[in-house]
């Protein structure tokens, strides 16, 4: 990572902390990082954080902790903070990762098309609708997008410990995570298998190993119970809340298998460098609509794609335009129309802020879908003719 690297991130997280941090600092800690600072607590206490939903007497918003014990152990630091300090802090640790997990695909100056600058404004809009919530959604897709790019560059080592770090914070890197280990790359299995042990076995040095394994069996029972509750933004349930529940199910489980063969295609083709952009565009758009668990600050983790998707589809050609274009539309269902730059009249059935989120990804989904089997195609028959000549050149060859 160059100097050029960092002033980039550090140029866009000034920028985008700038425009949240006022309304941080005067709401202070919200629910969800009330909860964290509570989970936190309970942890080092020995009780268990995934029994019941937090609250204390100080705190009467707050929520159920659904994510790993080390989470809940790295988290201590900041309650040890003011207040003001603490949520100020957390909203600038989410924003540096994103940025992070951005630039690491994309360099920019000042020959930089306007269309990408578009892409960057909207990745911020959809970057501050998590941060006024203080998820950790922000810190968690910077991670994707690092470890990604790490395995794209083949730095196996770095991208294991990184996606395997994110999947125990939160479960949707996990597919990432699992699909590139069935590449069988020595390092990245072995240090994928060595980081998610020691973040296992972190916690039991602070609350002992039986504690630890115990609170370990808790997350986990209250993320099995998580799954089967009613969903938010999730495609199913949009249909659902329409009243199309069995096309709910069949999109659901038809956005499942697309996503799944299109991200086992380099393990099936033995492919060592995939379309990377198509492959996580692909692969996180599926996750957002198909994980019962989404709702409108989760939406963040597709915002990357707003500048990689923009930059694949730069220069001449009606495709490329089409694309453009399309992305700008999408980007208004999913992002704009969610702002303060829109009111919020959209047609929204049961729930005035995901149905146009939802609805958006969903396009997005069959356009990237679309695009990455036609490229595909159109790959396999400039191969063909390859191999035909050499063949014909071995044959001739005396």
């Amino acid at each position: 990572m160059t100097k050029r690297y960092w002033v980039q991130v550090l140029l866009l997280t000034i920028v985008t902390f700038a425009c949240v941090a006022p309304k941080t600092y005067k709401t202070g800690l919200l629910i969800v990082s009330r909860t964290y600072s509570l989970a936190s607590d309970h942890l080092l206490s020995g009780v268990s954080p995934y029994k019941e939903r937090l609250h204390n007497t100080e705190w009467l918003e707050t929520d159920w902790f659904k994510y790993s014990p080390l989470l809940a152990l790295g988290y201590t630091p900041m309650t040890w903070l003011p207040n003001k300090v603490h949520a100020l802090l957390w909203v600038w640790i989410n924003t540096l990762f994103f940025w992070m997990g951005v630039c690491s695909w994309i360099r920019l100056d000042r020959k930089t098309s306007p269309w990408i600058w578009f892409a960057i404004l909207v990745a911020s809009f959809e970057l501050n609708i998590s941060l006024v919530h203080q998820q950790i959604n922000g810190l968690l897709c910077g991670m994707i997008f690092l470890g990604v790019a790490a395995y794209k560059q083949h730095a196996y080592t770095r991208a294991a410990n990184i996606l395997s770090l994110a999947t125990n914070f939160k479960v949707i890197p996990l597919p990432l995570l699992g699909v590139l280990g069935l590449q069988m790359r020595r390092n990245y299995l072995f240090y994928s298998v060595l980081t998610l042990t020691g973040a296992f076995l972190i916690p039991g040095l602070f609350i002992g190993f039986e504690t630890n394994l115990q609170f370990h069996l808790d997350w986990i029972q209250l993320l099995a119970k998580d799954i089967h509750s009613q969903g938010i933004a999730d495609i199913q349930s949009l249909m659902e809340r329409l009243g199309f529940p069995i096309l709910g199910a069949f999109l659901r489980w038809s956005v499942l298998f697309l996503t799944a063969g299109f991200m086992a295609m380099p393990v099936v083709t033995k492919k060592e460098d995939p379309d990377w952009v198509m492959w996580v565009s692909t692969a996180l758009l599926g996750i957002t609509l198909w994980n019962p668990r989404t709702e409108s600050p989760t939406f963040v983790i597709v915002a990357p794609l707003y500048v990689l998707l923009m930059q694949r589809w730069l220069g001449p050609g009606s495709w490329r335009k089409l694309g453009r274009v399309f992305l700008v539309g999408c980007s208004f269902l999913i992002t704009i129309s969610f702002t303060d730059l829109w009111p919020r009249t959209l047609w929204d059935p049961g729930n005035p802020v995901c149905a146009a989120k939802t609805m958006g990804t969903m396009m997005l989904f069959v356009v990237v879908i679309a695009l990455s089997f036609r490229d595909m195609f159109l790959r396999q028959r400039q191969e063909q003719p390859n191999a035909l000549t050499h063949c014909r050149l071995a044959i001739e060859t005396p």
